[in-house]
C-alpha cells in the first residue's frame, strides 16, 4: 500500500512519462515554416509494387524532393492498402 507521499510521487512520475511520450501533433511549428519546402519529403517505391499488392512501410522510402504524397498522407491514405496500379522501383507513389 502507498501512503500519501508515495502516491504523490507515483502520480508525478506517471505524468513525466506521459509528457515524454508526446502525441501525434503534426501541426507545423513556427520554426519549421521557413524550411518546410526545402526539407519536405515525398513517398517513393523502394521496390516494385504490383497492382493489388498491399503497400507497407517496408516497400516505400521517404525521400526528397517532395511529391504529391507526403509521409503523413501515405500513413493516412496508403499504408496497408492495396495498390491500385503498378509502381516501379524508385517511382513516386501517387
Amino acid at each position: 500500500s502507498l501512503d500519501s507521499k508515495d502516491l504523490k510521487n507515483l502520480v508525478i512520475g506517471v505524468r513525466k512519462i506521459e509528457s515524454s511520450i508526446g502525441s501525434k501533433n503534426w501541426d507545423v511549428q513556427r520554426e519549421e515554416i521557413s524550411q518546410r519546402k526545402v526539407m519536405s519529403k515525398g513517398t517513393y517505391a523502394s521496390k516494385d509494387i504490383l497492382k493489388g499488392e498491399k503497400i507497407t512501410l517496408n516497400k516505400v522510402d521517404f525521400l526528397r524532393p517532395r511529391n504529391k504524397v507526403t509521409p503523413m498522407d501515405f500513413y493516412l491514405k496508403f499504408n496497408n492498402k492495396k495498390a491500385k496500379k503498378y509502381f516501379k522501383k524508385e517511382s513516386s507513389i501517387e
